[in-house]
């Protein structure tokens, strides 16, 4: 038994071809509409099924793309620096203000680790406030001078997760 069926879903056309096994028409009586009909039925609901999942899971992965791409803008426009870090300390994102006040490009700094970029600033008040930040699960605020880069930081530090 063989049968084609046409179904729109998601302003997509989708081809169900259904075809019974001959295991299947030998326990069944193949001439009996019934049977045939409630396998090729079954068969047509499960490909119906997961065209549906597939289709739900691009639709959920490009609203999740947009979201990224959303927030990548709006972290990119702040006018101040802005850098993120993971629980070991490496790096997850910066923007360009970042970028420019570290004096390094963000893709020599992903995925390395703070303080063996910026050895200096361990032990230092940078340090302890960041470690403070993240032990007590609430923001602080610091203003510190940074000799290898010569440069007086205003720092707000926001943990997360």
């Amino acid at each position: 038994f063989r049968r084609m069926q046409s179904t729109g879903l998601y302003g997509q056309t989708w081809t169900l071809r259904t075809t019974s096994l001959p295991s299947f028409e030998q326990q069944v009586d193949t001439r009996t509409p019934t049977a045939v009909l409630w396998g090729g039925l079954l068969v047509t609901v499960l490909a119906t099924i997961t065209a549906l999942m597939s289709s739900i899971s691009r639709e959920r992965a490009a609203a999740l793309s947009a979201a990224r791409q959303e927030t990548q803008r709006i972290l990119e426009s702040i006018d101040d620096a802005f850098f993120a870090v993971d629980g070991d300390w490496r790096f997850t994102y910066l923007n360009p203000q970042a970028e420019k006040l570290l004096h390094r490009p963000a893709g020599r700094l992903l995925q390395k680790n703070l303080w063996e970029e910026f050895p200096e600033a361990v032990g230092s008040e940078f340090e302890r406030r960041y470690q403070q930040a993240r032990a007590r699960q609430e923001s602080v605020s610091f203003v510190e001078y940074y000799p290898p880069l010569q440069t007086w930081f205003e720092v707000n530090a926001c943990p997360h997760g």
